[in-house]
């Protein structure tokens, strides 16, 4: 039986909550069982270890959830809801053992314990508990939103699609939850400002993954709820059984909240986070890479993205927000070059943004594309070559750069001989993307009529238009065989009732030598890229949750969850050993998460008021970089932050 690997959301052909209910509950069918622990399991993690502090009274409850979940199954009237109802059981469970716990230690306490000093994380314990109150009291169309889509991550769409809703009202039962919450909490002594409620909502979200002996555990508890066989300790047989007996818990008294205390949660949890060391041990107590800060500019202007180290890990290059183009030193951090920039002609056209692409084979200059591309000496500070051409793209080995002009036509420049070749056949609309294959053999330019045009390397001729979707061609990713190209689409839309910009998006999965795509379960789609092992395909979306996805069925494999809407990176980084990804949590911290099994092996925290862009590693492993973007608009001095860390071991 697969154990939970994340939070797994359903796509469009999956069951419902309800139709899984609907098996187990009439056939008694133990696969739909642990989907719903499956999909439901991290929240219901989430839910107990807020409110328990011990590892196994967290698994206790975890299981003795599950086993009522078996027990009242049939019971349950709005299946569709089975999120939100498996929530009001957690916490209910967590609750009782809390309780108990609480009456075991006062018989225990003998003399008089020296009082221990008050942090911001102790203020939020006491918190913690006031705000699941006040979720649990919601009405049940808002608190089904509010499980769904601050508990679990789900999107409007799939909220909406889930619930069979509208995304409007979706959007508007989730702005009328938020102000009744803001009432429940008020009245229990808690004024809360918006943007404190809303970094406490995000505080309380589903953890990316569940301890893999968990999932087990719950179906072991169903075994014996249903009178299989299966075993559970004492502990979960009374959890579940005195829950069930008493039914819905009188919610605690109200919680008197002093100004004090208020400060520590909302303002002082933020600085606290940013102060507080990263833990040292991770998810589940396996080894952790060591790394030490090599050094940190925190005045950059804006943003610091489009980091590139040199094939010889001395240099590293990026893109800040004044639209130039910075080197320097990695082992003393000073600026070896700086190529001013321009604004774009076009605002909205991102293909004309300067970006710098990385550093040629020989580590001696880099390449900066905007309007054109232009080639620079790191040591002698000049520009040594142009070409015309955006958008433009290097090749694996630095050796080859592909540029595409604004009539189409396709140019690939060998870099060091400054020789410059042609397509024989132009591409007959914008070019938005261009990508080498791994093997050499194919370059591949997407276009903003949806189509992919295909040419041969050596030959330069078009060999292949992949057609048949209306969206422009946004991305482009290769899988590491060079067999499978992945395509992301998309297409502004007008913003929506609450003023935010959407997009239409949409990836396929084609297959070169017979033409044929899969189109992946609709998504958000902002990033993809190929696992370089295993061949798998990796999506991002705007909060910075990670899917895989097999890339011959379709079939989602697992997912890291990311944070808020908009903190995600802006592209996919994989170690160079392949066995990690940068992803980011809640918090805003950069996250080195193990592939396969999700766990977090190393965590890099940012500076308060700014979030993590993009991240790069050195070609050995050794140094890792990683620049953010300054969000507080509030801020006169709009500065970012470069970071360049070293592994230790």
């Amino acid at each position: 039986m697969e154990h939970l690997r994340g939070s797994a959301r359903p796509v469009a052909d999956e069951p419902t909550d309800g139709e899984l209910l609907e098996r187990f509950v009439t056939d008694r069918n133990e696969a739909a069982f642990v989907e719903l622990v499956h999909r439901h399991g991290p929240m219901v993690h989430g839910v107990c270890r807020r409110m328990l502090d011990d590892a196994e009274d967290v698994e206790d409850a975890f299981q003795a959830t599950f086993m009522i979940l078996v027990r009242k199954a049939d019971t349950i009237r709005k299946r569709d809801s089975a999120a939100s109802w498996l929530y009001g059981v957690a916490l209910r469970v967590a609750r009782r053992a809390r309780a108990a716990i609480t009456r075991r230690r006062d018989r225990e306490r003998r003399a008089a314990v020296p009082e221990a000093v008050s942090t911001p994380e102790d203020a939020w314990s006491d918190v913690r508990p006031v705000l699941d109150d006040a979720v649990d009291a919601l009405p049940e169309k808002y608190r089904v939103l509010v499980v769904l889509c601050y508990l679990q991550g789900r999107t409007y769409d799939e909220a909406a699609r889930l619930l069979s809703l509208a995304k409007g009202t979706v959007s508007t039962r989730l702005t009328q939850a938020r102000v009744l919450l803001r009432r429940k909490l008020t009245r229990r002594g808690l004024a809360l400002p918006v943007a404190v409620l809303a970094t406490l909502l995000e505080h309380q979200a589903a953890p990316a993954a569940v301890p893999p002996q968990l999932p087990p555990l719950a179906v072991e508890a169903a075994r014996r709820a249903a009178g299989m066989g299966g075993t559970v300790s004492p502990q979960v047989a009374y959890l579940a059984q005195a829950t069930l007996r008493t039914g819905k818990l009188a919610g605690p008294g109200c919680v008197a909240v002093l100004s004090l205390l208020l400060i520590a949660v909302g303002a002082g949890l933020l600085i606290w986070r940013a102060l507080t060391p990263a833990p040292k041990s991770s998810d589940d107590g396996g080894p952790q890479q060591v790394w030490k800060e090599r050094f940190a500019l925190d005045d950059q202007p804006f943003i610091v993205y489009a980091l590139h180290f040199s094939p010889d890990g001395k240099l590293l290059a990026g893109q800040l927000g004044d639209f130039s183009t910075r080197v320097w030193d990695t082992a003393t951090s000073d600026e070896k070059l700086r190529v001013a920039g321009e604004p774009p002609a076009d605002p909205m056209d991102s293909r004309l943004y300067p970006r710098c692409l990385g550093f040629t084979s020989d580590s001696r200059a880099i390449v900066v594309a905007a309007s054109d591309v232009r080639v620079y000496d790191v040591a002698d500070k000049k520009e040594i070559a142009r070409y015309p051409g955006a958008p433009a793209k290097l090749s694996p080995d630095a050796r080859l750069l592909a540029t595409a002009t604004p009539g189409g036509a396709i140019h690939v420049i060998d870099v060091a001989e400054g020789t410059d070749r042609k397509a024989t056949e132009p591409v007959p609309a914008p070019v938005t993307s261009l990508e080498f294959a791994p093997d050499g053999k194919t370059l591949a330019a997407g276009a903003k009529n949806g189509a992919i045009y295909l040419y041969n390397m050596q030959t330069l001729e078009q060999r292949r238009c992949l057609t048949g979707n209306a969206l422009p061609t946004l991305d482009l990713a290769f899988s590491p065989d060079s067999a499978l190209l992945a395509a992301r689409y998309e297409k502004s839309l007008p913003p929506n009732e609450d003023n935010q910009v959407l997009a239409e998006r949409e990836v396929k999965i084609w297959q070169l030598a017979t033409g044929q795509n899969l189109a992946l379960p609709s998504s958000e789609a902002t990033a993809i890229a190929f696992v370089p092992k295993s061949g798998a395909l990796m999506t991002a979306d705007p909060r910075g949750t990670l899917d895989q996805w097999d890339a011959v069925t379709g079939e989602p494999q697992f997912r890291l969850g990311g944070g808020t809407m908009g903190s995600g990176l802006l592209r996919i980084v994989f170690s160079p050993d392949s066995e990690s990804v940068m992803s980011k949590d809640p918090r805003g911290r950069l996250l080195v998460r193990e592939l396969g099994s999700g766990r977090t092996v190393a965590s890099f925290e940012g500076m308060p008021g700014r979030r993590w862009a993009d991240a790069a590693y050195a070609p050995d492993g050794r140094l890792l970089a990683a620049g953010s973007v300054n969000i507080d608009r509030r801020a006169q001095n709009q500065t970012a932050e470069l970071k360049v860390w070293e592994r230790v071991q």
